[in-house]
């Protein structure tokens, strides 16, 4: 679980297997695969689990603001 501060985000980035990233209080899912990232702007908590029988691997890299042409889903929670 990560969580994030109001202008707080995070860049995740899968770099094996499928990972299921869910953000508290949205009914969106987000299924990232290997190679593909995911842009997270707080107020956040998000939950993260592996898909399938291969573990997945993700790392983050924490960032005042969204980094420019950061490809990406922006998630929120006010």
């Amino acid at each position: 679980m990560l969580s994030f501060r109001a202008g707080e985000g995070a860049l995740l980035e899968a770099e094996q297997g499928c990972a299921w990233v869910t953000c508290d209080g949205r009914p969106e899912d987000h299924f990232l695969q290997a190679g593909q990232r995911l842009w997270c702007s707080g107020p956040a908590r998000l939950r993260m689990s592996a898909v399938g029988q291969e573990p997945a691997h993700l790392v983050w890299a924490a960032q005042a603001v969204r980094p420019r042409g950061a490809p990406g889903v922006r998630v929120s929670v006010v």
